[in-house]
């Protein structure tokens, strides 16, 4: 799959072409789209995450959660491997390491509400061989 070059609005939303590919290549349509790149310039950015939540129907509301790890060559991305086990909402502070990527979301902490989680957790993708499908590790508790 190679992706389109588009990326962030002013207003911090996806262009439609880059929401478009993220469905392509991860399934289905969106409730909400992320592009979480290694580079806040896009000329410099060689690498990102692409998250997906897509509403479960039937569900009232709610959304799993499809990611992947996209690669860079030239002016186009292509998805490298799909990330699995991914908990939370609103990923974000994606650190790309040599040996990991790092992302945070927002979890709920005990007593939350269903709705209103509060809380927060810190997920490690160890980078896998390109033929492996790359894991989030399980966040452990949510934290303040």
């Amino acid at each position: 799959m190679v992706g389109v070059s588009g990326e962030l609005f002013a207003d911090g939303s996806l262009d439609p072409e880059r929401v478009r590919f993220l469905e392509d290549a991860l399934g289905g349509e969106s409730v909400s789209a992320y592009w979480l790149p290694d580079s806040t310039t896009p000329a410099r950015a060689t690498e990102a995450i692409g998250v997906l939540y897509r509403a479960i129907e039937g569900a009232a509301g709610n959304v799993t959660i499809e990611m992947g790890h996209f690669s860079r060559s030239g002016a186009d991305y292509r998805l490298t491997g799909r990330v699995r086990e991914v908990y939370g909402m609103e990923p974000r502070d994606v650190a790309f390491l040599p040996d990991r990527i790092e992302l945070t979301t927002t979890m709920p902490k005990p007593g939350d509400l269903r709705c209103c989680p509060t809380g927060k957790a810190r997920s490690i993708q160890l980078l896998a061989e390109p033929e492996e499908i790359p894991r989030l590790e399980r966040p452990n508790a949510a934290r303040a």
